[in-house]
C-alpha cells in the first residue's frame, strides 16, 4: 500500500438525512484524498500514504463521529516478491507442534524479482516460533 495503492472505502449516508461528511486520516505521513459523492447517500473515499506506520481514519457526520469512528489502520511496509505468495487451505485449529501438516503455496510465476527452488517459512506459534524449509514435490 506504501506510495503506489490506494485503499478505498464506502460511506453510506442516506439514512441519516441531509448533513455534512467530513473524512480525515492522522499521522505518521500526510494522505492523498479523493472523496467521491456517488450519489443517493453512497460516498467512497480513497488514500494513499506514503510511509508505514499506524493511521487514525476519522469519519464524521454534522461534526459528530460516525459509530467505530476513529478506525485504526495498520499499514504495513513493502513486502517485496512476498506479496506474489499465497497460502492455501491452512487450518486454524487442530494443528499440533513439531507434526506433520499440508498446506497449498501459489506462486505469481514470471513476476518474481528473484526465482527460488525453495521457500524459507516462519511458523508462529505463540512465545516461540519454528522456522522450517519447504521444497516443492
Amino acid at each position: 500500500m506504501i506510495s503506489t495503492q490506494t485503499d478505498d472505502f464506502n460511506v453510506y449516508t442516506r439514512e441519516a438525512g441531509p448533513g455534512k461528511l467530513t473524512v480525515s486520516v492522522e499521522c505518521p505521513s500526510k494522505a492523498e484524498m479523493d472523496v467521491v459523492d456517488r450519489g443517493h447517500g453512497y460516498t467512497t473515499v480513497g488514500y494513499k500514504v506514503s510511509k508505514e506506520g499506524e493511521y487514525g481514519i476519522h469519519v464524521k457526520y454534522n461534526d459528530e463521529h460516525v459509530p467505530d469512528s476513529p478506525s485504526m489502520v495498520y499499514i504495513a511496509p513493502e513486502a517485496g516478491d512476498a506479496k506474489l505468495v499465497s497460502v492455501h487451505g491452512l487450518r486454524d485449529r487442530g494443528l499440533e507442534v513439531f507434526q506433520p501438516f499440508l498446506l497449498a503455496v501459489a506462486f505469481l510465476l514470471g513476476v518474481c524479482s528473484t526465482p527460488r527452488k525453495s521457500l524459507d517459512v516462519v511458523l508462529d506459534v505463540g512465545a516461540k516460533s519454528h522456522a522450517q524449509g519447504l521444497h516443492p514435490l
